[in-house]
């Protein structure tokens, strides 16, 4: 049984009313993006506000979350006043119905994938994982509706949902421009991507590779750098 809490050096996440529990791919997706100068930020399927907090660590911007499911956006909600960034405007909604008055720098997302998959009886993490709440062409539509032109899109899904995801966002003329793969190791296929979307067609395509842990089960020197500033353990 995962555990009700994640401590972070700055912040605690509780996690037991949530359909996901925190995990290390969306950690690293936390530690990943690239906040720069982004004044506005919009977490969509917020969860836990895991990524909003570890955002919030690093950026200046004003960060919304939404969440659609009633007991994990109370839970969310509470973990964000019990951290030093209270400021985080949460919403309790599920994007299709969320109206917001201006549009965002960057959207950061960890979506649900699965399509016609057998569901567990969790029905909450169903809910979590499954498309039957948020589908990718629902998830396009408010990324549409809310992405700045000059914005940033990131998304983290593993490598068949992802493939299928860039070919829907072409359709509303995002094109990825940096993709990040995660491997648990260097004898592990391909856990997770981490794809960056923008409206510039122009711009070029770059890819990088994360290992997890070594060939001796180790903490890689570059996760360990990416996590520093977040877990306890470096």
């Amino acid at each position: 049984m995962a555990k009700n809490y994640f401590q972070f050096k700055q912040f605690t996440v509780y996690q037991e009313r949530c359909g996901l529990k925190v995990s290390t791919e969306a950690c690293i997706l936390g530690a990943y993006v690239k906040t720069g100068k982004a004044k506005s930020i919009l977490d969509i399927g917020a969860g836990t506000a895991l990524l909003s907090l570890m955002l919030a660590q690093r950026s200046q911007a004003d960060i919304v979350a939404v969440e659609m499911d009633e007991m994990a956006s109370q839970q969310a909600q509470e973990n964000i006043t019990a951290s030093p960034w209270s400021s985080i405007t949460l919403f309790s909604s599920t994007i299709q119905n969320f109206t917001y008055q201006s549009k965002f720098d960057i959207i950061v997302t960890n979506p649900p994938f699965f399509d016609r998959h057998v569901k567990a009886r969790d029905t909450r993490k169903n809910q979590a994982l499954h498309t039957d709440t948020l589908s990718f062409e629902d998830l396009l539509k408010a990324i549409k509706k809310h992405l700045s032109p000059l914005g940033k899109l990131w998304i983290l899904l593993p490598p068949y949902p992802m493939q299928r995801f860039t070919d829907l966002a072409k359709t509303i003329k995002l094109h990825k421009e940096h993709l990040l793969f995660i491997h648990h190791s260097e004898q592990h296929p391909v856990l997770r991507e981490i794809a960056v979307f923008s409206y510039s067609s122009a711009t070029s395509f770059s890819a990088q590779t994360l290992y997890i842990r070594d060939q001796k089960g180790n903490y890689t020197p570059t996760f360990r750098d990416l996590l520093t500033p977040y877990y306890l353990i470096f």
